[in-house]
C-alpha cells in the first residue's frame, strides 16, 4: 500500500469516526447531559475537544504505521481490532449521550477497554511504535469508563430525556 493509500484509509477512518462520534455527543452535551450531575475528575467540557483530537492524531498515526509493515496475520488482526473500536468509540457516544443510556454505555465502554486492550497487544506485534501510541487511549478509556461507572451511581442507569 503507498503512502498516499495509507494516509487516506488510516486519517479517513479515524476523521469518519471523530465525526459520527461528535455528532452524537453534541446532542446530550447540549441537551440533558449538561443538567446532569459529573462525577469527580470530570474535566471540563472544553478540554475534550482538544484531548479526543490528540488521541485521534496518535490513532491515526498508529495506524498509519501499522499498514506500512509487510503483510502478516498479525497485521490483518491489528486492523480488524483497528475499526472494530472506532465503531465501538462512535456506539458509546450514541448510547450514552444520544440517547442518554449511561448504564449500556458503561458496558459498550467496557468492551471497547478489551478491543482497545487486545488492539494495543496486537499493534505491538506488529510496531511497537504504533503500540506506544496507543498507551494514551487506552488510559484515557480507563478514565472514562470511571467517570461513567459513576455517572451512573450518581444519576442512574438511565436518563430522562
Amino acid at each position: 500500500m503507498n503512502i498516499i493509500s495509507r494516509l487516506l484509509v488510516s486519517f479517513g477512518a479515524v476523521a469518519v469516526t471523530a465525526a459520527a462520534s461528535s455528532y452524537f455527543t453534541l446532542s446530550g452535551v447540549t441537551g440533558w447531559y449538561a443538567a446532569a450531575e459529573k462525577a469527580p475528575l470530570t474535566p471540563p467540557s472544553e478540554w475534550f475537544r482538544v484531548i479526543w483530537g490528540i488521541l485521534y492524531l496518535l490513532l491515526a498515526v498508529s495506524y498509519f504505521l501499522v499498514l506500512g509493515k509487510p503483510r502478516s496475520t498479525s497485521k490483518l488482526l491489528a486492523g480488524r481490532l483497528f475499526f472494530g473500536q472506532l465503531l465501538l468509540q462512535i456506539i458509546w457516544c450514541f448510547c450514552f449521550f444520544y440517547l442518554g443510556y449511561p448504564g449500556i454505555g458503561a458496558a459498550v465502554l467496557l468492551f471497547l477497554l478489551w478491543i482497545s486492550w487486545r488492539m494495543l497487544k496486537n499493534f505491538a506485534a506488529v510496531s511497537t511504535s504504533a503500540a506506544v501510541l496507543n498507551y494514551p487511549l487506552f488510559i484515557w478509556l480507563l478514565l472514562a469508563f470511571w467517570l461513567n461507572i459513576s455517572f451512573v451511581y450518581i444519576n442512574g442507569i438511565s436518563v430522562e430525556i
